[in-house]
């Protein structure tokens, strides 16, 4: 049973990670070419359990290197100057045994828990994302004798390899067009981990062509994939944003709605200030309407301070 669970360290504001915040004067960037120059494993079992000491850092790197090659990630360990689009995978594993015991009919579980990060040393133009993690857990149920290290090793190679897969996909994107961004956010079957970086780096690159792909993840199921859109539009600064914004969450709903105040407010303009006035005003919430001006008043400070989003 495999179970990943997403830890991407990738925040509402798209630029606390480095992601690159000009409007690209004199034209658009090339497209960097990702590779992995730089490969570091290490197994953080306790000593005192079951699994300390079985999988050798050389094993979990020759893992990991297989993930990203799946992926379709360069790796170059011995790569020379530095180059835009460069990056080190560190990989970090915990291995856990829950035994058999009457509690779990009798069942026992392998148990790896893999931390990846994948952190830019590019020189050159910075890049819309600096540095990826990712969480995987996976689990394997036996019955009969304890696992020997060749269980152990098996589950926890298998475990680095997919958690530097998942990366790969991710930390791929940075060569993609629009295009193929725009077809991450519309497929169906598109894990959601590609969709967040999809929309960051769409963001970073200020695409306004894919305004309408943000408006439609704004009403996704899940919370992280919609805060994600509210950061790439506000990346991106286009007004026509504030309409989708505002009619995103529903009135009644204080939650969402207060997320979406700033957002509005940072973008600015006509129908931005009349929607937070009518909000401050009309409400039925005290808080929200108290965030509402304070929302105004961010907006009517950047308008003083000629701050403002342009149209």
């Amino acid at each position: 049973m495999h179970r990943p669970r997403a830890a991407l360290a990738l925040v509402l504001s798209l630029a606390s990670l480095g992601a690159a915040s000009g409007c690209r004067r004199g034209g658009p960037e090339p497209l960097p070419v990702v590779r992995v120059v730089a490969l570091e494993a290490a197994d953080a079992t306790p000593a005192e359990l079951p699994g300390s000491g079985l999988v050798s850092p050389s094993e979990l790197v020759h893992a990991a290197g297989e993930g990203l090659r799946s992926a379709g990630v360069e790796v170059d360990l011995s790569a020379g100057q530095l180059r835009r689009g460069d990056f080190r995978l560190r990989l970090e594993l915990l291995l856990q045994h829950v035994p058999p015991s009457v509690d779990t009919d009798q069942r026992g579980l392998l148990r790896a828990l893999c931390r990846g990060r994948l952190q830019a040393l590019s020189e050159g133009p910075p890049l819309e994302i600096a540095r990826l993690d990712q969480e995987a857990v996976a689990e394997k149920v036996y019955r009969g004798p304890p696992p020997g290290r060749s269980d152990w090793v098996a589950h926890a190679r298998r475990t680095a390899r997919d958690t530097a897969a998942a990366l790969g996909r991710q930390v791929r994107l940075l060569s993609a067009d629009r295009a193929t961004l725009l077809g991450v956010l519309r497929h169906k079957d598109s894990d959601n981990d590609l969709r967040m970086v999809a929309m960051q780096i769409l963001g970073a690159r200020r695409d306004r062509e894919a305004l309408p792909a943000l408006f439609e993840m704004l009403k996704h199921p899940d919370m992280e994939v919609r805060d994600r859109a509210i950061g790439a539009l506000i990346e991106i600064g286009d007004r026509r944003a504030v309409k989708a914004l505002a009619s995103s969450a529903q009135f009644s709903d204080t939650f969402e709605l207060g997320k979406i105040l700033e957002a509005v407010a940072t973008l600015g303009g006509p129908e931005a200030r009349s929607y937070l006035e009518f909000v401050a005003s009309g409400h039925q919430s005290e808080q929200i309407r108290a965030e509402a001006r304070v929302a105004l008043s961010h907006l009517e400070r950047r308008e003083r301070d000629g701050g403002a989003q342009g149209p």
